[in-house]
């Protein structure tokens, strides 16, 4: 997987004023798929993976359940 932070400005989004958000564009490096993730989406999704790893390493019981694919797209 690729990362990339996007910088989405409110003209983009078809508004007139308003804040940027911050955006993380996901990329397969296998198949060239991509999807823009909002921030705190990524955030969650990140940690997850941590504690996946982290329960991993501890030889304790991990599972995908709900991590896989591109669950919480944006």
């Amino acid at each position: 997987m690729y990362f990339e932070i996007i910088l989405v400005s409110p003209q983009a989004r078809g508004l007139k004023d308003g804040r940027t958000e911050v955006k993380v564009k996901m990329r397969s490096l296998v198949d060239d798929s991509s999807c823009l993730f909002e921030r705190n989406n990524f955030l969650d999704r990140k940690y997850r993976m941590q504690e996946m790893y982290q329960d991993y390493i501890e030889g304790g019981n991990w599972d995908l359940q709900g991590v896989g694919g591109w669950v919480g797209v944006v």
